[in-house]
């Protein structure tokens, strides 16, 4: 579905293969660090915070992010820090493993099937006592 509606903040797919029992999915190239690795590097670097400018930077782009996926009806299920590229010349960022995603459901009050996916750490906490 991301193919027919690219976002310039989404890694996009190139191609999904199959050879033999093995599954090979091609992924744009993306040079950059998550956001997790930034957050070490700064660290192991005496800086004690993430630039205020390039944090507010990836709060916007993430945020459309969130609104296209909206409108696409898709729930990521596992936005966390390991999951968002950050390229600093570029000033860019990237969402990316969409492993645990899902369509939403029509009516999701009323077919929540109650198995939440994604990391404990970064799940709403009304599901941590089924998954977690």
């Amino acid at each position: 579905m991301l193919e027919k509606s690219p976002h310039d903040n989404i890694i996009n797919r190139l191609f999904l293969a199959q050879w033999n029992e093995l599954r090979i999915l091609g992924l744009d190239f993306f040079p950059g660090y998550t956001l997790a690795n930034l957050a070490e590097i700064c660290f192991a670097m005496g800086v004690k915070s993430f630039p205020q400018d390039d944090f507010i930077r990836v709060l916007q782009q993430q945020n459309d992010v969130l609104k296209h996926l909206r409108e696409l009806k898709i729930l990521h299920y596992d936005i966390k820090p390991e999951n968002l590229l950050y390229n600093p010349p570029r000033q860019m960022t990237k969402l990316i493993d969409f492993g645990a995603a899902m369509l939403m459901k029509e009516h999701p009050s009323l077919e929540y099937d109650q198995t939440p996916t994604g990391t404990c750490l970064f799940m709403a906490p009304e599901n941590w006592y089924v998954a977690c």
